[in-house]
């Protein structure tokens, strides 16, 4: 397979050195033709987390860096859009919920209490289908080394993207991520999708993070009361989640969909058309046939503060 490097992240510490972290997607099985009307994805989702580093200020940098292995939680592939899913056909996309997803106890603004310990959040698929999990590995030693990830998500969560925060101090350290407690559902497209966002949090060391536990566990929503605005095919709640912390307090937001309702003329098109086969012209329009809340999806936050 070509390898392929997708979605970055960007962070410094308190020495002025620059990392750039990203997937490597080499072993993806989506990185070859689109698996057939959603079809499992081959077993061989091993992919990488990769690093660069600069420690003059970005004039010359590292060569790519492979820090650990990640199963990718590309296990399907929707039949319309050729992007991952995890949910069900006509699903939410995941495409890079595993790849790193970093924060640097970095001391901000001046660094003079830094443990520059680097903690690293993704989704994982080891365990298999319907057991994804949100994990975190961190590192003191400037990324030479990493822990052994630890899950933070519940067990009947499966995590979709996750995102982490560290405070300044490295004291504490949070992540949110956001799942469906659904099992894959295939074609199905008239059973519900249970979805929510979730805020956890663990108290952190200069060397460690953890035990984790869970703050916040928003209301549920179905991820077939959402969609793009422009492509009636697909869910969506995307990537849009992020975490910030403070020496005090941490904050955690998601996009949430507990104030949307399923439109029943979308879910019948999405299975005649997309699922049997069966063109249906015209295709439902939201406004004249949906209920008003029909993707009606906010950004929701939970925090410490």
């Amino acid at each position: 397979m070509k390898l392929g490097i997708a979605a970055c992240s960007i962070r410094t510490d308190s020495h002025g050195t620059v990392y750039v972290f990203a997937e490597g997607t080499g072993n993806r099985a989506i990185a070859g033709p689109p698996a057939p009307h959603g079809a499992p994805v081959p077993p061989s989702n091993q992919d990488t987390h990769l690093m660069w580093k600069s420690t003059d200020g970005g004039a010359t940098w590292s060569r790519p860096r492979t820090l650990f292995s990640v199963t990718d939680t590309c296990e399907f592939v929707d039949m319309l859009s050729t992007r991952c899913i995890m949910d069900g056909q006509a699903g939410a996309r995941t495409d890079i919920a595993s790849a790193p997803s970093v924060d640097i106890a970095n001391g901000a603004p001046t660094g003079t209490d830094a443990t520059d310990l680097i903690v690293d959040a993704w989704t994982d698929s080891r365990l298999g289908v319907n057991h994804e999990q949100a994990l975190v590995s961190s590192s003191s030693d400037g990324a030479t080394t990493w822990s052994t990830p630890a899950a933070v998500s519940a067990p009947a969560d499966r995590p979709i993207y996750a995102a982490p925060a560290i405070s300044p101090n490295g004291g504490r350290a949070y992540v949110v991520y956001e799942a469906v407690t659904s099992p894959w559902a295939g074609n199905d497209l008239a059973s519900p999708r249970p979805y929510h966002g979730v805020f956890a949090t663990a108290p952190a060391t200069a060397t460690a993070t953890g035990p984790w536990s869970i703050l916040s566990t928003g209301p549920f929503g179905d991820l077939r009361a959402t969609f793009p605005g422009h492509r009636l095919e697909q869910e969506r709640v995307g990537d849009y989640l992020y975490a910030v912390a403070s020496r005090s307090y941490g904050v955690g937001v998601w996009i949430d969909a507990r104030d949307a309702q399923v439109c029943p003329a979308i879910q019948d098109w999405r299975a005649r058309s997309l699922v049997a086969g069966e063109p249906v012209v015209p295709a439902p329009w939201p406004l004249a046939d949906c209920p008003s809340t029909f993707g009606n999806t906010d950004v929701r936050a939970a925090t410490t503060g």
